[in-house]
């Protein structure tokens, strides 16, 4: 998912690039996902503003891309169940975790993002790459991601 900054306010310009007639089915996704998560978790963005003409999500500055194993906190095994719990709770499949949607904060928190392929109360059935305790209890590193 390719961002940028938003003239220095913070924000993160989210543009979604998807050339499909499920764009709008993509967008709406995300939104709802953003919308029923804790907006106070530092395990997930937080909605500032979406704009479907032009397209883009806005959601707060959540972190930097995980490039190397250094980067991943001690504790990540921990922040994942944690993110995998808050997900269970709201009934929200991810349906496209790996490395590339995951970022780390300055607090060493990771951030789950990019919630387009975001479904309810069950995975889509052409997506299955979701958090699970066992996938993440036998993750070596939380670059490990998607782990079959």
């Amino acid at each position: 998912m390719n961002t940028m900054n938003n003239g220095g306010s913070g924000a993160r310009v989210t543009p979604l690039v998807q050339k499909t007639n499920k764009r709008r089915q993509d967008f709406m996704r995300e939104i709802a996902a953003l919308h029923a998560l804790p907006q106070d978790s530092p395990h997930f963005p937080r909605l500032v503003s979406a704009h479907w003409p032009t397209k883009q999500v806005t959601t707060a500055y959540c972190g930097e891309p995980l490039r190397t194993k250094d980067q991943c906190p001690s504790d990540w095994k921990e922040q994942l169940l944690g993110i995998e719990a808050q997900l269970q709770k709201h009934n929200i499949f991810h349906n496209d975790v790996h490395v590339d949607n995951l970022v780390v904060n300055k607090d060493n928190k990771l951030c789950l993002i990019d919630f387009g392929w975001a479904t309810f109360d069950r995975p889509h059935k052409d997506k299955h790459i979701n958090l699970t305790p066992s996938k993440i209890k036998n993750a070596k590193t939380c670059l490990d991601f998607p782990v079959e």
